[in-house]
């Protein structure tokens, strides 16, 4: 099982966060030093972010599957037996997505089982478990079920192949159409924040008694946490409409 975020994506991820955080403790409480009490939030927005890398990296894989399949069919159509046709498979994506993508590990994987005489059911079921995807799963089972009963191999992997392409062409409008939206969200998160920086600019010092008052401080405190939880509101609302 691969770790959500690797190492380098961690550091870069705290890291960033991290600058946020204080920021915010300057920007809403007049000192960088009120970032410490902000580290709880920091920390939901750290597991906010991995899931959204989780979330790119199975579309990203989604999409390296899709093409997977395409090129599986296309081998098995011109003869080749599905072993071989996995072969084939595995060279072209290594030369779409490098040695190094997840796909390509899988398949190379496959093809070191059948190698040892494995079952291709059971490899091919091993993979869709290891990449963990929905067409993937769907096309292990549909698989199995096909070899079970004796059925056309190029015919069910073609069907299988073009319901995955034709919900990919779905998503990708679906995807395009709520990108302005995921922009809109994004600008009117930042909107309060470019306030607060004018008016800091604007006229140094008409903060101050926020900053210094505890009337000023539990004010702004409400602020952030409105702020906050208005933020979260948003990107939920935004990841619903894209799922």
């Amino acid at each position: 099982m691969e770790k959500i975020v690797n190492k380098k994506e961690n550091i870069i991820n705290i890291l960033v966060i991290g600058i946020m955080v204080f920021f915010m403790g300057r920007l809403f409480y007049g000192s960088f030093l009120y970032g410490f009490i902000l580290i709880p939030i920091g920390v939901v927005l750290y597991e906010q972010r991995k899931k959204q890398i989780y979330l790119k990296r199975q579309k990203r894989l989604e999409q390296q599957f899709k093409d997977m399949l395409i090129c599986l069919s296309d081998s098995i159509k011109t003869g080749y037996s599905m072993q071989n046709a996995l072969r084939e498979a595995y060279k072209d994506m290594i030369g779409m997505y490098g040695k190094d993508s997840k796909i390509s590990r899988e398949l190379r994987e496959v093809i070191s089982k059948l190698k040892l005489n494995m079952n291709v059911e059971s490899t091919i079921s091993e993979m869709a478990k290891n990449i963990n995807i929905y067409n993937a799963i769907l096309f292990a089972n549909t698989f199995s079920v096909v070899k079970r009963t004796g059925g056309s191999i190029p015919d069910i992997i073609k069907s299988v192949t073009d319901e995955i392409v034709l919900k990919e062409s779905v998503n990708r409008e679906i995807e395009a159409a709520i990108a302005e939206k995921r922009m809109e969200q994004k600008i009117m998160s930042i909107i309060p924040m470019l306030l607060i920086i004018y008016v800091s600019f604007a006229s140094p010092g008409f903060l101050d008694v926020m900053y210094t008052s505890v009337a000023g401080k539990l004010i702004m405190t409400v602020c952030i946490v409105l702020y906050f939880f208005a933020y979260l509101w948003g990107e939920k609302i935004v990841s619903e409409e894209e799922t």
